[in-house]
This record gives structure tokens, sequence and C-alpha cells, in this order.
């Protein structure tokens, strides 16, 4: 008794490339837009502070930047936000990574109860590691 009986081919199993393709080009203009918006975050006209304690900057892929104006105006990132937004804003960065630094950048004209209020509001969304953008006094 055979049970080969007709002799049948065998198929390889066929990989869809074409889906990967295009998931790999959806993935480099994710990132490359995001590496855009980081850099617009940085561009925004302010005088920081200087100190003499003044560090090197942490990693911009890990962290949300808040900058503060002369006038007092907040931005979230490249984003103008009120400070009643604000909270719900850095709420929903941690929701989806919680390991984030909060970095204020205030403008040395900027009112210092505006950026009390939003280094308690990121105590209050849960931001375990807050800094505060200076620049380096010239000696």
């Amino acid at each position: 008794m055979s049970f080969t009986g007709e002799s049948r081919e065998r198929t390889r199993p066929i990989l869809p490339l074409a889906g990967m393709v295009d998931v790999l080009f959806l993935l480099l203009i994710f990132f490359m837009t995001a590496s855009v918006f980081r850099e617009a975050e940085l561009e925004l006209p302010v005088s920081l502070t200087p100190g003499e304690s003044a560090e090197t900057p942490v990693d911009a892929a890990s962290q949300v930047i808040v900058t503060v104006t002369d006038d007092d105006r907040v931005f979230f990132g490249a984003r103008e936000t009120t400070l009643a937004e604000l909270r719900g804003l850095i709420e929903e960065v941690l929701a989806v990574s919680p390991r984030e630094t909060l970095v204020v950048r205030a403008d040395v004209e900027s009112r210092t109860g505006t950026v009390g209020r939003i280094l308690d509001l990121a105590e209050l969304a849960g931001v375990v590691d807050t800094r505060f953008a200076m620049i380096r006094e010239q000696e």
C-alpha cells in the first residue's frame, strides 16, 4: 500500500513583500516628519536664563519641550496652548511614553508665576523628570 500516490509539487510559502515595503515607507515618513517637528520646537525665539550649572541637554527623542515666551505665551512643542490645556497634553504624552523628560524653556523676561504653574501641572500630570533649560554663562 503506497500513500505517495500522485506526485505533488511542494510549494514554498510566499512572503508578501509589497505590504512590508509599504509599512517600511510609512515608518520612514513618520520618523522624518517627527524629527522636523522636534527641530521646530527649538526654533521659537527665547532668551534662556544664563547659569553656571547649565548641563548638556537630554536626548531630544525622549523629551517634551514646553516654551514660555517673553510675553508669557505657552507652547507645547511648536503648538501654542493655554495652561488649562497643558496638563491634558502632558498626560496624553505620558500615556504613550511614561519616561519622557519635561524641559521648560522660559524666556528671561517671562513671569515666574507662569513657569511655576507649568512645573506644578507637570507634577500633577505625573512627570518624573523635569528640567529647566538654561544657557551656559560666557566667561
